[in-house]
């Protein structure tokens, strides 16, 4: 089945992600819905009809990633969009972080956005497509017990930048979000904070994103609360 327009969503099991991948499905984009749960992924696309497609991925895996892309195009046609909002939260002193948190930060947060994109980007050149990348407040400073999950977003939020003066001249843009604390399952029991930003601010700001002008680059998009 082709689609006029097709985007691929990583972390669409829960939180920003399956945000996202609902709102491109509600404006007509085909969208393949990459996270590890198998399970929780099929749900989804039996809930989101036949624009959906599930593919289970682990983001850090290269080989993965690349049968993500290839499923996508075979069923789409295209790629118009990427998404990279899988991602893992570990908050710990730097002497208390072991190397597997830190591995696994980084797998997730920086080497799937690395991935993603990598194996997207021949397909956004041919669409000039967009690339969005999710990055964080925590991307934007240090704080005690974040060497980690900061590290990777502050990264995110370079290596897109690097890649937008890579592909600028090909007509593909890219944006880094970086919103501040959004109410998802990483959050554990502050899940459900009112004070919190929800995954759904986030997917509004991807739909705005996508309906600028192609001769329009935000480079950084930060979303923050407001305090009234």
């Amino acid at each position: 089945m082709a689609e006029d327009r097709a985007a691929v969503v990583t972390g669409a099991s829960s939180g920003i992600g399956l945000a996202v991948a609902r709102a491109l499905i509600e404006d007509g984009y085909g969208v393949a819905l990459a996270a590890r749960r198998a399970d929780r992924l099929e749900e989804l696309a039996q809930e989101l009809g036949e624009r959906a497609l599930s593919v289970p991925t682990d983001v850090s895996d290269a080989a993965q990633v690349r049968e993500l892309v290839r499923l996508a195009t075979e069923r789409f046609g295209r790629i118009d969009v990427a998404v990279t909002a899988a991602g893992v939260l570990h908050y710990a002193p730097l002497e208390e972080i072991d190397e597997a948190e830190w591995e696994a930060t980084m797998g997730a947060n920086l080497k799937g956005t690395y991935l993603v994109a990598r194996a997207v980007l021949p397909h956004l050149r041919v669409s000039r497509g967009y690339l969005i990348t999710i990055s964080s407040g925590s991307g934007t400073f240090g704080s005690a017990g974040g060497t980690a999950y900061n590290a990777s977003k502050w990264g995110v939020r370079g290596f897109t930048q690097s890649v937008l003066q890579e592909v600028r001249g090909d007509g593909v843009r890219a944006t880094a979000i970086c919103p501040g604390r959004v109410a998802t399952p990483m959050l554990g029991p502050h899940e459900h904070d009112p004070d919190l930003l929800v995954p759904e601010d986030v997917a509004d700001a991807v739909r705005w994103l996508l309906s600028l002008r192609p001769i329009v680059q935000i480079k950084d998009l930060m979303l923050e609360r407001t305090t009234a």
